[in-house]
């Protein structure tokens, strides 16, 4: 049936061998695929081999690392392919990270989803490794501490324009990680983690990059000009982080009161940031 171009499918208990008998009885036509809450070892990978396929959403389908690993094959084949979702299917780091370095050989895909994959700031490494403009050093080198053998592995990406990685486990070394790939590659213009504890981590996790770093040059510059002008170089890294604190408190328009003795040391630290406070606002969100 030349006509069939899209096949929705839910909980619908497929096993390996349904899947591969569809994949060789569907006409070319069939340009979408969406398969959801499908039990753990179903092989859904010879799905994504449909010559003019272009849209894959395969959603809860608990899919093995081996699983996944098939799916980065099948990717590579795929010349027509622009969006894949594994929203909540279980990879892990051990399924995402392959996934996500074979990006670097991948020209057509534009949207990954990975949403709710349990996934860590390593899956954050392999994304900067698809789009970075450099080769790699191998581990090996890295953990000898030596330079190590360059790897070749290709042009980075720059075929992908939006990626999610929401209610992942994404800390913020992960976080600025990811904020190195975009810079690296002004493709991708769309990350998506909300959900994650890099953002929750304090108060100025929600800012932007670009404001995340004013504030702290500006605390930076403010830690050099105290230890020349008041403290002969003493002031404590406790001190500074409750000005921090302090700082904090007066960009979210709480007034500070009744402090003293050591938090006072801090407090003016705070109060002399006060001048900055009009330049750092205008770094905030509306």
């Amino acid at each position: 049936n030349a006509s069939l171009f899209a096949l929705r499918f839910w909980q619908c208990a497929l096993s390996s061998d349904g899947i591969n008998l569809l994949s060789q009885a569907l006409p070319e036509s069939v340009t979408s695929i969406s398969i959801g809450a499908e039990d753990d070892g179903v092989a859904l990978s010879p799905l994504l081999k449909l010559p003019k396929l272009t849209t894959a959403s395969l959603r809860c389908c608990a899919v093995a690392t081996q699983e996944a690993l098939a799916i980065e094959a099948s990717l590579s084949t795929n010349p027509c392919l622009i969006s894949l979702s594994l929203f909540s299917c279980g990879l892990g780091d051990e399924g995402a990270v392959p996934l996500l370095r074979s990006l670097r050989h991948n020209s057509t895909l534009t949207f990954l989803g990975l949403a709710s994959n349990r996934l860590s700031d390593a899956s954050a490494r392999a994304v900067l490794e698809a789009v970075a403009p450099e080769s790699t050093t191998n581990e090996a080198g890295k953990s000898g501490g030596e330079a190590g053998d360059k790897e070749d592995n290709g042009a980075p990406n720059r075929a992908l324009t939006a990626l999610d990685l929401s209610f992942n486990l994404i800390g913020g070394p992960g976080r600025r990680t990811l904020e190195e790939a975009t810079a690296a590659s002004p493709a991708l213009e769309r990350l998506e983690l909300a959900g994650n504890p890099c953002l929750r981590a304090g108060p100025t996790a929600s800012l932007s990059s670009a404001a995340r770093k004013a504030i702290a040059a500006t605390w930076e510059a403010l830690g050099e000009q105290q230890r020349d002008e008041e403290t002969d170089g003493v002031a404590s890294d406790g001190q500074l982080a409750v000005a921090a604190m302090l700082c904090e408190r007066v960009l979210a328009g709480t007034e500070v009161r009744g402090v003293g003795g050591a938090d006072g040391e801090a407090a003016s630290l705070a109060e002399a940031t006060r001048r900055r406070i009009g330049a750092l606002v205008a770094l905030l969100p509306a």
